[in-house]
């Protein structure tokens, strides 16, 4: 039987999967996860068309990205882009894990360079998703790593009535989560302006 370029990706996918899943990866320690691990990772994340397989990768990235050494070959890896293209995936539950993800990878200074440019997206959802979701909470603790300093922060100097609102809206722990992105903003003298204005527009 003749043996096909296709059939022979296949074969490699199916590989990979094995690999992945049967323990020698998925279910390591975090810091004991190899380059090739995480390469192999990020491999199996694009190519499964199984939306459980991939929050389990997912899951496995984000602990693993809590490391710096792992952050700096995640990003190396292209890895943080590969991540943050799931959130715009259609299954909320990889919109979560992404998120969670990216918030680890975004302890990284130069993370933050790649992950700021999804900045609008993690803004949409949390305006879009239901109030008080998973969706909602990873995409403000990303926002507030984000914000520690003020080299992001002007990225969401449109966004600040948003977030005033979720004061309004929101459950305690989305209140307290919203709460420290508005901390950090405060804290740039360049941002007071468009707190105190959105503020009066939402008194209005």
């Amino acid at each position: 039987m003749e043996v096909t370029i296709s059939d022979l990706i296949n074969i490699k996918y199916q590989l990979f999967v094995l690999l992945c899943f049967t323990g020698d990866i998925i279910h390591q320690s975090p810091n004991n996860l190899e380059p090739q691990h995480l390469k192999m990772l990020l491999s199996c994340l694009q190519t499964s068309d199984n939306p459980l397989d991939r929050c389990r990768i997912l899951v496995t990235l984000g602990n693993a990205a809590a490391f710096t050494v792992n952050q700096n070959l995640i990003r190396e890896f292209e890895g943080i882009h590969i991540i943050a293209g799931l959130l715009f995936d259609s299954a909320p539950e990889l919109r979560v894990q992404a998120l969670n993800a990216l918030n680890n990878l975004c302890m990284n200074i130069q993370n933050q360079e790649q992950i700021k440019i999804y900045v609008p997206k993690v803004l949409e959802l949390i305006e879009m998703s239901p109030v008080n979701s998973d969706l909602q909470l990873g995409a403000l603790r990303l926002l507030t790593n984000l914000s520690v300093t003020d080299k992001h922060q002007h990225l969401l100097k449109e966004s600040v009535t948003l977030l005033l609102s979720l004061l309004v809206v929101s459950n305690e722990t989305l209140q307290v989560q919203t709460l420290k992105v508005l901390v950090n903003l405060s804290s740039n003298p360049d941002m007071m302006d468009d707190i105190v204005q959105a503020q009066v527009r939402l008194k209005r």
